[in-house]
C-alpha cells in the first residue's frame, strides 16, 4: 500500500501549496498566454474544437487568480495588454485573487488533491464542472465571472517539477458525448505533460520564452511520444532525430525521423522529412510533399500525417536548398539560388535519395504552389534540362514518378490580389516586350538590390516582431484578419491564432531574391514562367508531361487562380488529368482541416489506380 493514501498519510486539506520561486514565477508569466491558446486550439477527431473558452487561473504567492484568458477565435493578451479591447479588459477587471487556504476555492483543492497524486508519480487528475448546474459550489468571485454561454468547464492543474503553478480551465458551452468525454481527458494529459516538459526544459537551458509558447503552441496532443532515439549520418552532418510515437487520432504507432541531410549542388543540401506507419500499407508507392513559396516543409505536417496514419503511406517531406541552416553552404557568398535549381537540382537528388532507399516503389509527388510546379516543370523540360546542363543521368520522370499531386500550383504567376500597385505595374509592364520589360527589371534588380541582400527571409522578420513585444505578436494575428494579409496571402478564412503564430514562426522561411525575381517577372510576363537566364520556357514545355496530374484547386485562391492552373492542365495533351475544386484560399487549402481530409481521401482512391 503507498504509505501517501494509508494511515500515515496526510488528506488532500491538509496539504501545504508550497510557494513558486521568482525565476519559474518570472518566466511563467512569459508564456502563459500559450497555454490558454493552446487549449482553445485542441480539436476532436472530427475537426471540432474542444473548447470555446480557456483561462489560466495562476498562483500568486499565497492566492489563485486568472491572469490570462482566450476564446475560440479572438485569443488576446489581457494582462496589461495595449489596444485590447473594452470587454476583454472589463474581465481582466473583474477577475480578484482568491485566497489559497480559502475552504470555497475549488482550484485549490483541486491543487492539492494534484500535489498527491504527483507525489505518487501519477499525473495530475482532470476535473469536469458544470458551471451552470450547481453540481460544485462555485466561489463567488469566479461565479460573478460566468455568462451564459459558459455551461461546462474541464480543468487540469498545471505542475513544472512537482511544483503548482496554477490551474489550466477549458471551457464550452455544449455538453460532450461519451467518446468526447475520453478524447479530452487524453488531450489534457498530454498538454500538462508537455507544458510542463517545456518549461522544464527551457529552465535547464536557454530560458527563452519565445521559444517555450512556441513549443507549447506547436505540441502535438494527438500523439504519445514513446521514445527518441538518433541515428547517425555522415561525421560531418547532425544526426537524424527519429520519434517513436503513438497517434490517438488514427491508433497507430509510427516512426518520424528529422532530418536526413542529401548534398545537392553548390554547397546547398536538401532536407528530407520521414514518416513512417509500423504497419505500412504494402503498396508499391511513396509519397514525396513539397512546400511552396517562403514556406518550409511544416505546412505539409497535417497532409502528411493524414497520409501517412490514415493510408499508411510512407512519406517523405522534403525541404529544399535554404529553407534552413543545415540546407544553406557554408560559404554565405554563395547563397543565392534560383527556381532552377530548385527543379534542376534540389528535386532530382530528392528522387535519386529515393530511388536508393526504395529502389522497388515509384513516388507521387505531392506539391503545394511552386512545390507542385516543380515536379512538374520537370518532367515537362526533363529533355531541355539535361541538354542545358549535359547530364544524361538525371532521374526519369516517367520512370520514377507514378503522379503528382498538385495543390493550388500554377503555370505562370497571376496574382489578383485586390491591391492596386500591383495592377499599376502590372500595366505599366504590358506597355513593354517582354523581353524588353525582363532586361529592365534584371538590370533593376542588379543595381538596386546590395550584394548584401541576396536572401528575403520571412522568418526572421516574424520572429523579430514576436520576440519585440507579445503583444505585437497578438496584434499580428488581429491586423491580419481586417487587411489583406489572411484574406488574400493566407486563404484560409477559418485560421486561428495559433496557425498564424505557427506560419508567421516556424513556416515562413527565406527565399532567395532571385527566386522572387523569377515570380515577379513572371506575374508582369504573358502567361508564362521561365528559367532564371530565359533558355527553358517551363510553361510551354508541359506539352511534354506525360506523368498523370491529379490537380486540386481553390476557389477562393488569389495567389493562383484557377485560370493560372488551367493554362498549364491545357497543354499537358499527353497526360491524365483530374481535378478537383474546393471552397478555400492559397494556404487554406493544405491547412484547413476538413479540407485536408477530403484532399487525402481522393488522392488516395486515385493513388490507388496508378
Amino acid at each position: 500500500m503507498d504509505s501517501i493514501h494509508d494511515n500515515f498519510g496526510p488528506r488532500a486539506e491538509q496539504i501545504h501549496v508550497p510557494p513558486i520561486s521568482k525565476d519559474l514565477q518570472s518566466f511563467v508569466e512569459k508564456i502563459w498566454t500559450s497555454f490558454v491558446n493552446k487549449a482553445v486550439s485542441l480539436r476532436f477527431l472530427n475537426d471540432q474544437f474542444v473548447f470555446n473558452h480557456s483561462v489560466f487561473e495562476a498562483i500568486l504567492g499565497d492566492h489563485l487568480k486568472i491572469t490570462v484568458s482566450s476564446s475560440k477565435y479572438a485569443m488576446r493578451e489581457l494582462a496589461g495588454a495595449e489596444g485590447a479591447p473594452q470587454p476583454f479588459k472589463a474581465f481582466v477587471a473583474r477577475t480578484k485573487p482568491i485566497p489559497l487556504d480559502d475552504e470555497r476555492n475549488f482550484s485549490a483543492t483541486l491543487i492539492r488533491r494534484a500535489i498527491i497524486d504527483v507525489a505518487r508519480g501519477h499525473s495530475p487528475p482532470i476535473e469536469a464542472l458544470d458551471l451552470q448546474g450547481g453540481a460544485i459550489a462555485m466561489h463567488p468571485k469566479l461565479a460573478t465571472l460566468l455568462t451564459p454561454a459558459m455551461k461546462l468547464a474541464w480543468l487540469v492543474p498545471i505542475f513544472v517539477r512537482q511544483t503548482p503553478i496554477g490551474v489550466l480551465w477549458g471551457i464550452r458551452n455544449t455538453a460532450l458525448t461519451g467518446p468526447q468525454r475520453k478524447q479530452v481527458d487524453w488531450k489534457l494529459q498530454t498538454l500538462f505533460e508537455g507544458i510542463s516538459n517545456i518549461i522544464s526544459y527551457e529552465l535547464d537551458h536557454d530560458r527563452d520564452d519565445y521559444t517555450g509558447r512556441r513549443s507549447i503552441e506547436k505540441i502535438e496532443e494527438n500523439s504519445r511520444i514513446n521514445h527518441i532515439l538518433h541515428r547517425r549520418q555522415a561525421p560531418e552532418l547532425p544526426p537524424v532525430k527519429s520519434l517513436y510515437a503513438y497517434s490517438y487520432r488514427f491508433r497507430r504507432e509510427y516512426r518520424l525521423d528529422t532530418s536526413y541531410l542529401v548534398p545537392s549542388s553548390g554547397g546547398h543540401s536538401i532536407s528530407i522529412k520521414q514518416y513512417l506507419p509500423r504497419d505500412a500499407n504494402g503498396a508499391p508507392i511513396n509519397l514525396l510533399m513539397i512546400p511552396g513559396f517562403f514556406c518550409n516543409r511544416s505546412v505539409m505536417d497535417r497532409m502528411a500525417m493524414q497520409m501517412a496514419l490514415k493510408y499508411r503511406y510512407k512519406v517523405l517531406s522534403l525541404d529544399v536548398r535554404g529553407r534552413s541552416r543545415f540546407t544553406a553552404p557554408r560559404n554565405k557568398r554563395d547563397l543565392s539560388w534560383t527556381v532552377d535549381d530548385y527543379i534542376h537540382h534540389d528535386f532530382p537528388t530528392a528522387l535519386t535519395w529515393i530511388r536508393e532507399r526504395f529502389p522497388d516503389e515509384r513516388t507521387v509527388v505531392f506539391g503545394h504552389s511552386m512545390g507542385g510546379m516543380i515536379p512538374m516543370f520537370y518532367a515537362g523540360s526533363y529533355g531541355a534540362i539535361g541538354r542545358l546542363l549535359g547530364r544524361t543521368g538525371l532521374p526519369d520522370p516517367n520512370e520514377r514518378m507514378a503522379g503528382i499531386v498538385s495543390l493550388s500550383s500554377p503555370s505562370y504567376v497571376d496574382l489578383q490580389p485586390d491591391m492596386v500597385l500591383v495592377d499599376l505595374i502590372r500595366r505599366g509592364a504590358s506597355l513593354l516586350p517582354r523581353r524588353l520589360a525582363s532586361r529592365v527589371m534584371t538590370k533593376v534588380l542588379s543595381q538596386t538590390i546590395p550584394r548584401s541582400f541576396r536572401t528575403v527571409d520571412l522568418n526572421r522578420f516574424f520572429t523579430l516582431l514576436a520576440k519585440v513585444s507579445k503583444t505585437l505578436r497578438a496584434l499580428s494575428f488581429n491586423l491580419g484578419t481586417r487587411l489583406p494579409t489572411i484574406k488574400d496571402f493566407v486563404g484560409y478564412e477559418q485560421i486561428t491564432p495559433p496557425e498564424w503564430y505557427f506560419l508567421m514562426e516556424d513556416v515562413f522561411c527565406e527565399e532567395s531574391s532571385k527566386v522572387v525575381f523569377q515570380f515577379i517577372r513572371s506575374q508582369l510576363g504573358e502567361r508564362t514562367f521561365v528559367s532564371f537566364d530565359e533558355r527553358i520556357d517551363y510553361t510551354e514545355d508541359l506539352r511534354n508531361v506525360q506523368v498523370p496530374i491529379y490537380a486540386f484547386l481553390g476557389s477562393k485562391d488569389t495567389l493562383a487562380p484557377s485560370r493560372a492552373i488551367e493554362h498549364g492542365l491545357n497543354r499537358m495533351t499527353k497526360a491524365t488529368i483530374r481535378t478537383t475544386t474546393h471552397k478555400q484560399g492559397h494556404l487554406g487549402i493544405i491547412m484547413h482541416p476538413p479540407t485536408v481530409k477530403r484532399i487525402c481521401a481522393r488522392a488516395h482512391e486515385w493513388i490507388q489506380t496508378l
